[in-house]
């Protein structure tokens, strides 16, 4: 059964209860060689759920386990010979993220084994703070020569013992639970205190075989930096371990590990992101062994996602005066506990030489479902705050966008709300596509939606009388710390007219949008970083075009520029590390796009209701020529009988006949409103709408078309029509009608001024196709 996806609408990522007898039992005593699954025990669930993480996670929550002598806290020689203190830090750390008190330690005897020293208690559960180990006699002391046996099945008592314990996690449980009743949102999420409980599931495979690759070569080239990260995260309990393979298989079974890999912090020297590579091997290679993620589907986790158009819908509709401030929530995927039955696919190889390993309970960046899981509970918040009265509120991941109203605007805003949500309900509600859900709602002039990224229906409370404004900051953590929500406070931005969101600067009072400066730098340190090389790799070309897509939304225009590093993407083939040589054109596009980058204006938010329609169309026949008609004016121009080269197709003397139409209506009207044309050439409308066309002649004519509607900005919107009910389509083909209607003649760009001739040239009859 595959698992339930998080549809706003449906409990959150919900499983139908399997009734679930089992029984786990670990005896250091018993023969420890017998193979042990799921804690050292045999467990046989018996369900009426298919889906085995259900039976798992739910036998591990009601089994019961007979134990062994108490938990022991090895010493640093428990798990591996000298060889391994040297090479291997983390094989020989205390095995940590047990939540229990580390009141025991071993010592390593000459041969081998290990004795158990009785610490007196601290009284805490942290590594730190415990009382040097001493020796006592018969009463105050016992002590235990354990065999390797002995050790393994007392990892996985450990193991079995966080099973049964709650989840780690910053989010306090009763919190969700009192305010979820409160709001009377619990049937809505009628899964989430379980989840926050015992962890989430988020579909990892089953693991039939250990696969256990190496880690990426970063890890030794920073390897301080890695053994700080990897000791920050058995600090905080996220870790288990560290095991040898043999020991975690007899406690969990077979598992899989994923090559790490360390990512240095854009602008933050000697900082680094620890990346788990869970799409390797990205063929199954490795005797068959398949990828963990290529064994997942992210998009049955779906979640809201504050997209570019989402957010120009929200900050179009907000009244005069409204202001923002973002807050970042910290390692938000660390945040999110997994279910125990989710461990064998999601251990970590820390340690080398023999390898060692750490099962890993919490959610990890380069798991394909992360971002949805995370997403979800973040969007069970979202409905929280708003049902609290706070908003408009939208997410990218862990930012967060909060947008507050002028008290006086409150009636107001609250009306657009409430018209918003008809919309939004009388159009579906919430709509899934891929990974993302969204609302849809009134229809644009562009022949799209509304985006938003919530259904409207909380109103807006004056939570704040006395300040001016309907909310604050301490509103915001009255709520978030009930919650558990751990934000970053170096991240926070204070309210102002200006917030800064995806990258983005938002003017609230000009409803405009720009690049903010720290961005614009960055994206022209790329570019200049990238003409001091000849050659790139894959990822080069990756990085900047991700970068230069983004500055794209605010700069339409560059849209048409980035189709030679879009043509690069696509020339490595099986050899994505070998630096390759950038298309002839690329050094002049990127010139434009360091200009574009200094000297680009804010974009007005691009998010329009209304268009001018002048019943405009335009064609083109091979055949003949181009026409254009505006009402029932029209005008037509002949081709050159060898038009046809140098890539020109059909496709592009369609759109000559479109940039002809659009010079044409600029003399017709100069104002900024958008306008609405048509067209029967499906495949120029759809590269228009894109803002850029892979046959260059055909991006060439887009390039022109942009750069007229620059100054003041002007967005064209291009409606695809049948022939038949296209009226240019007869004078592109030579049948005028009455000169008395022909429009004006205008300028023909200097470009195509040799391929194209006014249909009254008398050059026609000795350059021109006759038709």
């Amino acid at each position: 059964m595959p698992p339930t996806i998080n549809h706003p609408a449906r409990p959150l990522h919900t499983h139908p209860q399997p009734r679930v007898h089992a029984t786990a039992t670990v005896d250091p005593a018993r023969d420890t060689n017998a193979p042990t699954r799921l804690g050292g025990g045999d467990l046989h669930p018996h369900t009426d759920s298919p889906d085995p993480h259900i039976a798992v996670a739910a036998a591990m929550r009601n089994s019961t386990a007979t134990f062994g002598p108490k938990p022991l806290q090895y010493a640093q020689s428990a798990l591996a010979d000298t060889k391994t203190a040297q090479t291997a830090p983390f094989a020989m750390k205390p095995f940590y993220g047990t939540n229990l008190n580390p009141h025991d330690a071993a010592e390593t005897n000459t041969d081998g084994s290990l004795t158990r020293v009785v610490r007196p208690c601290a009284g805490t559960s942290s590594v730190h703070g415990v009382a040097p180990a001493r020796t006592t006699t018969t009463n105050a002391q016992v002590v235990v020569t354990l065999t390797m046996a002995h050790r393994d099945a007392l990892a996985a008592n450990r193991l079995l013992q966080r099973r049964h314990a709650k989840a780690v996690t910053p989010y306090q449980v009763d919190g969700w639970q009192c305010l979820l009743s409160k709001y009377d949102l619990d049937r809505k999420y009628p899964s989430i205190v379980d989840q926050l409980s015992h962890g989430f599931v988020v579909h990892a495979p089953i693991i039939s075989r250990s696969f256990t690759p190496p880690n990426n070569p970063s890890i030794t080239l920073h390897q301080e930096a890695f053994n700080n990260i990897v000791y920050k995260e058995f600090e905080k309990g996220h870790y288990i371990g560290p095991f040898t393979r043999s020991q975690l298989e007899r406690a969990i079974g077979f598992f899989q590990s994923s090559p790490l890999t360390m990512i240095p912090k854009a602008g933050k020297p000697g900082h680094f992101r620890l990346i788990q590579n869970l799409s390797y091997p990205n063929i199954p290679s490795h005797e068959g062994v398949p990828s963990v993620n290529s064994r997942v589907d992210s998009d049955l986790f779906p979640c809201t996602w504050g997209t570019f158009a989402t957010t120009c819908t929200l900050i179009y509709s907000l009244p005069p005066g409204s202001q923002g401030a973002t807050r970042d929530v910290a390692e938000a995927y660390r945040t999110i506990p997994l279910n125990p039955s989710q461990w064998p696919a999601l251990v970590v190889r820390i340690g080398e030489d023999p390898p060692t390993f750490a099962v890993d309970t919490a959610l990890c960046f380069g798991y394909g479902p992360s971002a949805g899981t995370y997403g979800a509970l973040r969007d069970v918040s979202l409905d929280i705050l708003q049902a609290a009265g706070i908003g408009p509120i939208i997410a990218w991941v862990d930012d967060h966008l909060f947008i507050r109203l002028p008290s006086t605007q409150v009636l107001e805003y609250n009306t657009t709300r409430h018209r918003q949500a008809t919309s939004i309900q009388a159009n579906g509600g919430a709509l899934q596509a891929g990974g993302r859900i969204w609302f849809k709602g009134q229809c644009l002039a562009d022949g799209t939606h509304e985006e938003f990224a919530e259904d409207c229906r909380f109103p807006i409370q004056d939570l704040a009388t006395d300040s001016g404004f309907t909310f604050s900051m301490e509103h915001i953590n009255d709520i978030s710390n009930q919650l558990g929500i751990p934000w970053e406070p170096t991240k926070d931005t204070p309210f102002s007219s200006k917030p800064t969101f995806m990258g983005f600067e938002w003017d609230l009072v000009n409803k405009t949008v720009t690049l903010t400066n720290s961005k614009r730098q960055k994206y022209l340190s790329a570019i200049q970083e990238w003409s001091k090389a000849a050659k790139h790799t894959l990822e080069d070309v990756q990085k900047l075009h991700g970068r230069l897509s983004h500055a794209s939304l605010v700069i339409p225009e560059g849209s048409a520029y980035l189709t030679s590093l879009q043509a690069m993407l696509g020339i490595f083939g099986s050899s994505p590390f070998m630096p390759r040589t950038p298309p002839r054109g690329l050094p002049t596009d990127l010139q434009w796009w360091s200009h574009a980058l200094t000297s680009s204006p804010p974009l007005p938010i691009p998010h329009h209701i209304h268009s001018l329609d002048f019943n405009a169309f335009s064609d083109a026949s091979s055949g003949c020529g181009l026409a254009i008609t505006i009402g029932d004016r029209w005008r037509a121009w002949r081709l050159h009988k060898n038009w046809k080269r140098d890539e020109r197709d059909i496709g592009w003397a369609e759109s000559i006949a479109f940039e002809m139409l659009i010079r044409m209506l600029l003399t017709i009207d100069s104002s900024s409103t958008p306008l609405t044309v048509y067209g029967d050439n499906q495949g120029v409308i759809e590269a228009w709408q894109k803002g850029c066309s892979h046959n260059k002649p055909t991006n060439a004519s887009f390039r022109r078309i942009h750069a007229i509607l620059a100054s003041p900005p002007r967005r064209v919107f291009a409606k695809y029509i049948p022939s038949k009910r296209n009226p240019a389509d007869g004078p592109s083909r030579g049948k005028y009608p009455p000169t008395e209607f022909a429009l004006l003649r205008a300028p023909i760009p200097s470009d195509i001024a040799h391929l194209i001739f006014d249909f009254d040239n008398p050059h026609c009859s000795q350059f021109c196709i006759q038709h």
